[in-house]
């Protein structure tokens, strides 16, 4: 028997993503009860379209999620062209990484924790002049990266997709007035803006506050504590879906 048997644990990532976190958790014998919270929309624009063209200008190309990754390639037609020889690449974290191989493109670069601070600090650490640089990311990505790069490294941003916030607040309210939810997984800040921004107005909102709720990260979790979240729980050896499980799996373990 798992140690979340009998526990029905909220996955709020995007139905394209939800699987893998949904499956850990059945493995630990929970229950996980799916209720996306955002979605995601490749931006498929002029500007975009000459990144991609340039490529071969560039010396290293960074990606900052698995996301970043699956959107540039919707973009990146290896028929029409080949991948630059000379172009290194970074990857925040495993996910990514492998997000990236999938693609036959191998991280050059990769930081030792997964998180854009350490990623910005260890590369200017270890890579003097690197050339220019293309950052790709999201919409709602963090300002970390480009921030510690300015007055260092020559970059741009290519911005691949859009998060986009759930807008109907019936599934998240029907789910949480009708079943028994002992944790919410959180794996990203906008994960956790959703959650307040559908239920916010419910005159139980309080007691939603107080049910545990497991972030993937520093950021993530800083952005659930801004929410007034009362029970966050955070991975301080992995941050990944695997590392929440591990987290969750303890928690009830220890609480019987």
């Amino acid at each position: 028997m798992g140690a979340l048997t009998g526990r029905n644990i909220l996955v709020t990532r995007a139905q394209s993503q939800a699987a893998s976190l949904s499956e850990k958790i059945m493995q630990a014998g929970g229950t996980p009860i799916e209720v996306p919270l955002l979605h995601f929309a490749l931006r498929n624009n002029q500007e975009n379209k000459h990144y991609v063209e340039q490529l071969h200008e560039y010396a290293w190309i960074f990606f900052t999620s698995s996301n970043g990754v699956r959107f540039f390639f919707k973009l990146w037609d290896k028929k029409a062209r080949a991948w630059p020889e000379q172009l290194k690449v970074g990857a925040v974290g495993e996910k990514t990484e492998k997000m990236l191989l999938k693609y036959g493109v191998s991280a050059d670069f990769v930081p030792s924790t997964y998180t854009a601070e350490v990623m910005a600090d260890e590369f200017l650490k270890n890579y003097n002049n690197p050339g220019p640089l293309l950052l790709v990311r999201g919409n709602r990505s963090r300002d970390v990266l480009p921030e510690a790069m300015k007055g260092h490294v020559f970059f741009q941003s290519m911005t691949v997709y859009d998060t986009l916030l759930a807008k109907d607040h019936s599934p998240l309210i029907k789910t949480l007035e009708n079943l028994e939810i002992d944790a919410y997984t959180f794996t990203s800040p906008s994960t956790v803006e959703a959650f307040v921004r559908l239920c916010d107005k419910h005159t139980a909102f309080y007691k939603f506050l107080s049910v545990p709720c497991v972030c993937i990260g520093p950021t993530t979790e800083e952005k659930a504590k801004q929410e007034g979240f009362l029970n966050i729980l955070m991975s301080e050896q992995s941050y990944t879906i695997e590392g929440m499980t591990e987290l969750m799996e303890c928690y009830f373990r220890e609480k019987g």
